[in-house]
């Protein structure tokens, strides 16, 4: 063998340097994306993720003299999986993925994944042909073996130093104080490359297994004390929202008239300081339902009461309707607690929340017994444009069905209305189920609180969409609204006066579990009346919020 020549013969060179490109393209991807954002700061990521990936695809060359391609292939098969979907959501999103990515598309109905591809399949046959030529480089490199001399070594630890080197700089920036090396860096380095696809298999196969569990718990509540003595039957019915922001709702002075039904209902009160505890659904409806704090696990919702174990223990008939697929996550281990549960699915052009009306009044009419229900919306979750139908297109000009845009600034105005539209069908939802209440004749009462917010390009820092990279105040601002009944009104006198006392009062997403128990009649423990928005000593708490790291850190200290 020539001294200098590294691969046996130039043809098979050129598909070795193939599948290489192919490999690490989403590192050149996105360092083109920060060098033309001027962002040079977050050039040192790439740069040290395509290093380390570098020396980790060869490692073998360390210690082998020679090795098939095969032998790298196996070692970094998560990287051929994963690495053209990966360069997809560069593209689309114009940053690095979170490292929850792999969880998200691992535990994701198959409907919701259809969906955010559903229009986007000139990019869905690019795909394709990345993977296909990723194969055919793969079977034209396992042909021949690659060679490894001293001075490919030398250059393979030396890019490891470089990797590191640059690693600490990177973290240096990040923490505005010098490091060498980041061990934190290179830990987040594996859970961010499709090396974290192992561990999201694991996580998301021990979650189907929990849920399967779950079912199984009961609980023995004991609860003997409740202000149940009506002679009307009672109904209370909370609705889950999906990223709907504080800012965009007509009723809390928003310009735009998103909410023109809502503003002109009676018994209605929408509260003005109501945040989040993380901008993900999958963390903050577990601390929505269960006594749950902020500084709990959410992986704790297995063997903790929720509302649907308290209603449940309290002779209610519980229902929980849907629009979203949640069965095998941490909601899914609320969900399937209640006696009725059911998906609708809401992933085709035809079908959109209204569908929930509809069998919320078979529910109502078909069950004489008390009742909890649960409507859990796809709200204003993305595409937007899938969320209402053509009718309440009131804000133009907006995306069309099915079809994506690139999420900059210069679709900034078709995504705002295509998100004030989904706001706009909300109203007419809410609106719906107060009219379906109000008919029923019945002692009751309707929530709404959405689980997180959103951005729509505030600022230019921030841009579009969610992730510990763009955080602002909007991520976690939420709307809150309740409705009552005139009986509720009447049988409770002096609510109205209270409640409107503590509209301003600031709240979390959290202590939600405790204002629907108190307005159902539970009777709480004294020190959790401050967290009812319906009580007398509901007071102003401040604002925790999940940092990267899933540790609180407060909303005051992380915008200040």
């Amino acid at each position: 063998m020539p001294n200098e020549q590294i691969i046996k013969t130039a043809e098979n060179k050129v598909w070795i340097l193939l599948l290489g490109f192919l490999v690490f393209y989403p590192y050149f991807e996105f360092f083109l994306i920060a060098l033309f954002g001027l962002d040079f700061h977050l050039l040192l990521k790439p740069v040290f993720y395509l290093l380390l990936s570098f020396v980790l695809f060869l490692v073998p060359g360390l210690v082998l003299n020679k090795v098939n391609p095969v032998v790298l292939v196996l070692l970094f098969l998560p990287f051929i999986i994963i690495t053209p979907a990966l360069s997809f959501a560069i593209f689309i999103f114009e940053e690095w993925p979170p490292k929850q990515l792999y969880t998200i598309v691992l535990t994701a109905a198959k409907e919701d994944v259809f969906e955010f591809i559903s229009g986007m399949w000139g990019i869905a046959i690019l795909l394709f042909a990345y993977y296909a030529l990723f194969f055919l480089s793969l079977v034209k490199s396992c042909k021949t073996k690659i060679y490894f001399q001293y001075k490919t070594r030398i250059v393979l630890i030396l890019s490891l130093l470089a990797s590191f080197l640059v690693a600490g700089m990177y973290s240096s920036v990040q923490k505005n104080e010098f490091s060498f090396f980041s061990g934190d860096t290179v830990q987040i380095y594996f859970e961010e490359t499709p090396y974290g696809v192992y561990r999201s298999i694991y996580k998301a196969w021990k979650r189907r297994e929990k849920v399967t569990d779950y079912t199984k718990k009961q609980f023995d509540l004991k609860i003997t004390d409740r202000d149940s003595q009506l002679n009307k039957r009672e109904v209370y019915v909370l609705v889950l929202g999906e990223s709907s922001r504080y800012d965009n709702w007509q009723l809390n002075g928003y310009k735009k008239k998103t909410n023109p039904r809502l503003i002109n209902e009676n018994n209605i009160f929408s509260f003005d300081s109501v945040f989040s505890s993380s901008f993900t659904t999958l963390r903050t409806i577990p601390y929505m339902l269960s006594p749950l704090s902020i500084t709990d696990s959410t992986d704790k919702i297995q063997t903790t009461p929720t509302l649907v174990d308290y209603y449940n223990e309290a002779g209610f008939k519980t229902v929980w309707l849907s629009t979203q697929h949640n069965q095998f996550n941490k909601i899914g281990f609320i969900s399937v607690r209640a006696d009725l549960f059911e998906t609708v699915n809401c992933y085709h052009q035809n079908c959109y929340d209204g569908e929930l009306i509809e069998k919320l009044q078979s529910v109502i009419n078909e069950n004489p017994e008390n009742l909890f229900v649960v409507l859990h919306t796809n709200g204003s979750h993305y595409p937007y444009q899938n969320r209402y139908p053509d009718e309440f297109a009131g804000f133009v000009p907006d995306m069309k069905k099915n079809q994506h845009v690139i999420f900059t600034a210069r679709n900034r105005q078709k995504l705002i209305n295509s998100y004030n539209n989904s706001i706009l069908y909300t109203d007419y939802f809410l609106s719906e189920v107060i009219r379906t209440l109000r008919q029923s004749n019945t002692f009751s009462a309707m929530i709404y609180c959405s689980d997180h917010g959103e951005n729509l390009f505030d600022n230019s820092n921030i841009g579009f969409g969610r992730g510990f990279k763009n955080l602002s105040p909007q991520l976690y601002h939420v709307p809150l609204i309740a409705w009552f009944s005139d009986e509720y009104l009447l049988y409770n006198p002096g609510i109205e006066n209270v409640i409107g006392n503590n509209l301003k009062k600031k709240t979390a997403t959290e202590f939600l579990f405790y204002s629907v128990l108190d307005i159902s009649g539970f009777k709480l423990d004294s020190n959790n009346y401050s967290k009812s928005i319906i009580s007398e000593k509901f007071r102003s708490y401040e604002i925790m919020i999940l940092s990267e790291q899933q540790t609180p850190v407060p909303f005051s200290q992380v915008f200040k």
